[in-house]
């Protein structure tokens, strides 16, 4: 591709910094997909493929940054410049395929450090908490944040400034209302707490009576405990013994049971469930432990 944007330019000495790459098909509204590491060059390669098979075209659109310095100016500048071009050279370009094997390897030890460091024990799954807000951690979510650790925009700390990772994406802690208990038994009793989902308050603060209690409460205390993903496969693969070749999938995504709802199509897709009755079939069952 570089040798494209080198022939369109006339500039032989133009670098991959000079720059940007995006591309989207053709006769299709909606923001151009940007071309910056080897994982966003994989997913243009997969993309034109589909597109092909189709017989649609691509557009690839190249934009031009501020215009750089003259070479011959950066060449008879101090040694201490020329390092700090070299180091930009290094950042900016399109890592070689050669490459790809190292960075999915680091990516693959960060996405394990943070999801043991964000284990939450509330929702039996990854979270990322602000402000008593809950972020349910996908394999989309970790993902996208060692991407981002790689390039050096964020830390283990702070998740990227992403759509994915949005508070509008986040659950917030259900707040629990405590019942007074008279007693003639020792102050240092501990009181007993019951937590009511947040529908089933408001509706009593309306109307204080039995009668107002929303017909939930009975299916919310009711609920089920989540099973293992080996529990779950062999109630689903006894409907649709098809389904149960995913399982390995899950586990080396470490999906779980309660996860699986809210999963995007296209995180079923990249887990290979392409089917609209496959999916429809895991969220269905999966529905009943759902939080």
């Amino acid at each position: 591709m570089h040798q494209y944007v080198v022939k369109l330019t006339g500039d032989k000495e133009i670098m991959h910094s000079d720059y940007l790459v995006s591309y989207k098909p053709e006769k299709v509204g909606g923001v151009e997909t940007q071309l910056i590491d080897a994982q966003d060059y994989k997913k243009f390669l997969l993309d034109y493929k589909k597109l092909l098979d189709k017989k649609k075209n691509i557009v690839i659109l190249v934009s031009l940054k501020k215009k750089k310095q003259k070479r011959k100016e950066i060449s008879n500048s101090e040694e201490s410049n020329d390092e700090e071009v070299s180091e930009r050279k290094r950042k900016n370009a399109v890592p070689k395929v050669d490459d790809f094997s190292a960075i999915l390897q680091q990516e693959g030890l960060i996405i394990r450090e943070l999801r043991e460091q964000y284990k939450c024990n509330q929702h039996g799954a990854s979270c990322f908490v602000d402000d008593e807000r809950h972020i349910k951690l996908t394999a989309m979510h970790f993902q996208c944040w060692a991407k981002e650790i790689i390039r050096g925009t964020t830390d283990n700390t702070q998740v990227p400034n992403l759509p994915i990772f949005s508070r509008f994406n986040s659950v917030k802690e259900k707040p629990k209302v405590s019942t007074p208990m008279v007693s003639n038994s020792d102050h240092n009793t501990a009181p007993i707490f019951f937590a009511f989902p947040s529908q089933m308050i408001q509706s009593f603060a309306q109307n204080p009576t039995t009668s107002s209690l929303p017909n939930n409460v009975l299916s919310f205390s009711r609920q089920q405990p989540v099973p293992s993903l080996d529990e779950f496969f062999d109630e689903l693969s006894s409907k649709n013994g098809e389904l149960l070749r995913f399982k390995s999938t899950f586990e080396d995504e470490q999906i779980t049971v309660d996860q699986i709802c809210d999963l995007t199509d296209a995180e079923f897709n990249q887990l290979g469930i392409n089917k609209i009755g496959w999916r429809k079939a895991f969220r269905a069952a999966a529905q009943r432990y759902h939080q």
